[in-house]
């Protein structure tokens, strides 16, 4: 199953802490307490440092040049710590065992072939590769491209080259019989195509001739 690719935030530094880091001098322990917390020792080394030399100053009477640089330093390390951070990339759709819902919500297909696709499947047909969403399924090649990268097939047996539907498209009535198709699917198959043109795809056969896959299986 998909997971949604939420975006979380990495720790972020307490309101109270962040606040009480603009006060002059003792701003620096409030950094380094803070950095310390979240196990950030480059912003610790920075707090100690901006801690000495606002003492420093303070006892030159210059601090109100280190307490700008505290503040700054106090902005650059929410800003670090509040940075949003990706998830791991989501796992892969199992296409030929996630449901019809899983088809919608999260590979976005419309209902339309998600319903043909799980007729498909209901009947017997396993998807091997992205080609046959558009072949069998009818499912757009640009649509098919797009949740190429989301899906794997559960089952993937090599293809026979010679083995395509679109031979329901030429075969005459005797030569689909030889194919293990019956008589009388043959016939309706070979006079719809005569009567409304060729099939887009091994899903539209079953649509418009009513023959369920199984029937011209071998030729898929």
């Amino acid at each position: 199953m998909l997971e949604e690719n939420i975006v979380v935030s990495r720790s972020t530094p307490s309101l109270a802490l962040f606040y009480l880091s603009f006060v002059p001098l003792l701003g620096g322990l409030a950094i380094v307490r803070t950095a310390s917390q979240l196990r950030d020792r480059k912003f610790v080394q920075l707090g100690w440092a901006i801690f000495a030399i606002s003492l420093v100053m303070a006892l030159g009477e210059s601090l109100v040049l280190a307490w700008l640089v505290q503040i700054g330093l106090a902005l650059w390390f929410r800003a670090q710590h509040s940075r949003p951070e990706p998830l791991p990339p989501p796992s892969k759709i199992d296409f030929n065992n996630c449901s019809k819902h899983e088809l919608v919500r999260l590979l976005g297909l419309p209902i339309v072939y998600a319903n043909d696709i799980e007729i498909a499947r209901t009947e017997g047909y396993i998807f091997t590769h992205v080609e046959e969403l558009t072949e069998i399924a009818g499912l757009p090649e640009a649509q098919a491209r797009r949740i190429g990268s989301q899906i794997i097939f559960s089952y993937d047996e090599t293809k026979h080259g010679a083995d395509s539907w679109r031979r329901l498209n030429i075969l005459s009535t005797s030569e689909l019989q030889a194919f293990g198709v019956a008589e009388a699917a043959a016939e309706k198959i070979v006079e719809e195509r005569s009567l409304n043109g060729e099939y887009r795809s091994a899903i539209e056969v079953k649509r418009r001739t009513g023959l369920p896959l199984r029937t011209y299986q071998r030729l898929l």
